[in-house]
């Protein structure tokens, strides 16, 4: 018994260490193209393109949070362990 909850704290970890990865990085990039941003603006095309681009790591930080959430209620639930089973 101690041994599964050792593990489910590992897991949890785990996840939790991967999500916040993706999310500062996800971020990282948000920055870099707020900073340049204003250089974008000379171009009527590209100002559209960073957009579009912000949002798609927008998405991806929650995706990952959604992502982190489910896996958290896996761990907690022990669907781990019941497949192990099989």
């Amino acid at each position: 018994m101690h041994k599964i909850e050792s593990d489910k704290k590992k897991n949890a970890r785990g996840a939790l260490i991967s999500a916040i990865v993706i999310i500062a990085l996800s971020l990282a990039y948000i920055g870099f193209l707020i900073l340049i941003l204003p250089s974008a603006l000379d171009d009527p095309i590209s100002l559209p393109v960073f957009l579009i681009l912000i949002l798609i790591y927008v998405a991806v930080i929650v995706g990952t949070l959604i992502a982190l959430h489910q896996r958290r209620k896996e761990i907690e639930e022990g669907e781990i362990y019941d497949a192990r089973k099989y």
